[in-house]
This record gives C-alpha cells, sequence and structure tokens, in this order.
C-alpha cells in the first residue's frame, strides 16, 4: 500500500508544473555554482602548484559547491511538500482517506518517499556532476561520498519536517513558511552557543553542526543517527496528527 500510495504521489508530482520547475530550478543553480568554482580552480591552478599542499579539486570545487545546497533544499522542498497533506483537507479528500482502510502510516510514508525519490534524482545528478570531475583529476571519493551523504541525510530530514507541517494545516503556503521556518531554526541554533555558553547543547540540536562536520570526511554514527532521529521524530508525529483526525475529527 504505501508503495501505491508513493507511485500515485511521484505520477502527481511530474505532472505539475512546479514540481519540473524546481527541479530545474535546482539544477541551473548548482551548476552554476559548480563552473564558477571549476573557472577558479584553473585560474589558481598556478598558484596552488607552488604550494606545499594544494587542497585540490576535492576540497575547492566539490565541497565549495556542496556547501551552497542546503540553502536550495531548504528553499525548494518546502515547495513540494506543502501539498502533499493539506490538499488533502483543503480539497476535502482527506475524508475518503480517513474512512478507507489505509492505515496512517502508509499514507504518511507513501507521501514521504515519493518526495525522497523525487528529489533523489537530484541528488543522482548532483552525485554524478561532481564524480565526473574524476575524469580529468583526482578526487578523493570517500571524501565526496561524505559529502553526498550528508545532502541525502539533510534532504530526509527536511522532507520529513515538510511532511508534518503538511499535516497541521489546509493551507499549503502555510505549511511551506512553517517548513522553512522550522529548518532555518534548526540551521543556525548553534550561532546562539557563543553567545550563551551552552555550545554542546546548541550543536546537538543543530542541523549545521551535523551536516558540516560530515563535510569534513568523517562519517560519525552521532551525525548520522541524528537525521534519522530527526526524521524519524516528524514523521511519527505526522501519523499521529493524522490518526487523531482520523479519530476525533
Amino acid at each position: 500500500m504505501i508503495a501505491h500510495i508513493a507511485r500515485h504521489e511521484l505520477r502527481s508530482l511530474f505532472l505539475s508544473p512546479l514540481a519540473w520547475v524546481v527541479l530545474a530550478l535546482v539544477q541551473l543553480v548548482l551548476a552554476y555554482i559548480f563552473l564558477l568554482n571549476i573557472d577558479a580552480f584553473i585560474a589558481q591552478q598556478d598558484e596552488w602548484a607552488l604550494a606545499t599542499k594544494s587542497p585540490g579539486a576535492t576540497m575547492l570545487i566539490v565541497l565549495k559547491t556542496i556547501t551552497n545546497v542546503p540553502t536550495l533544499l531548504m528553499v525548494v522542498i518546502p515547495l513540494i511538500t506543502m501539498r502533499m497533506l493539506s490538499d488533502e483537507k483543503r480539497l476535502h479528500t482527506s475524508v475518503l482517506l480517513f474512512s478507507s482502510p489505509i492505515s496512517m502510516r502508509a499514507i504518511v510514508l507513501g507521501k514521504y518517499f515519493a518526495v525522497l525519490i523525487f528529489f533523489g534524482l537530484s541528488w543522482l545528478i548532483i552525485g554524478m556532476m561532481m564524480v565526473s570531475l574524476n575524469l580529468g583529476t583526482q578526487l578523493d571519493l570517500g571524501h565526496v561520498a561524505a559529502a553526498l551523504s550528508a545532502v541525502f541525510l539533510l534532504l530526509m530530514a527536511i522532507a520529513a519536517i515538510g511532511i508534518y507541517m503538511s499535516s497541521l494545516t489546509a493551507h499549503s503556503a502555510i505549511a511551506a513558511i512553517a517548513t522553512f521556518a522550522l529548518v532555518l531554526l534548526l540551521w543556525i541554533v548553534d550561532g546562539a552557543a557563543k553567545l550563551n555558553g551552552s555550545e554542546s547543547l546548541l550543536s546537538d540540536i543543530s542541523m549545521k553542526f551535523h551536516y558540516q562536520s560530515m563535510l569534513t570526511g568523517l562519517v560519525s554514527v552521532v551525525d548520522v543517527a541524528y537525521f534519522f532521529l530527526v526524521t524519524g521524530v516528524f514523521l511519527v508525529l505526522a501519523v499521529h496528527r493524522l490518526h487523531k483526525e482520523r479519530v476525533y475529527g
């Protein structure tokens, strides 16, 4: 049943002009940044040749490009998730869902996996873009893999938050704004650590801290567990929200 819902949502996504615009926007912006970083790398090659230790293409092209990905994801993922559940309420099709034998878990997971697969296509293209550099220079493929893993884990977490926010309201714009606001808060929360002295606590709940930690090439259990925990918590909250509406209306 989860697979059926996911297929249905994917079909709806790819029939939507907004989805194609979002995909094109992500690829165009990242491709532009990628080419700018390549130009800068080529322009500085003579300088790096004289240096005793050169950062290499992995640091100067791949990681500099991937550093810009979170900003894009914060903007485009809410545009897709905002209608996943809010439209069901706005169009009153939620009544049919709640009266069907389909579990709330299947509905949430089906819609969530549809979003994940949709943005997974962008993630694959980003990965191929980065790995293509290996044809002309030597990359640290382990470091690249860690960075791409960080992107996918961040994608998972933001999509889960978006699904939950969409379950709270019938207004898709409100769901998108709320998703962006919460993700931004989780991203910048460690910025207050230096001001109040609670650096370790705020860093533990900061997406930016765990994301940047993985960009160093070190994939720790703590960082991976953080993104899975955020994803799991918000999906469970979305299921609970729908179950509450089914029971109490």
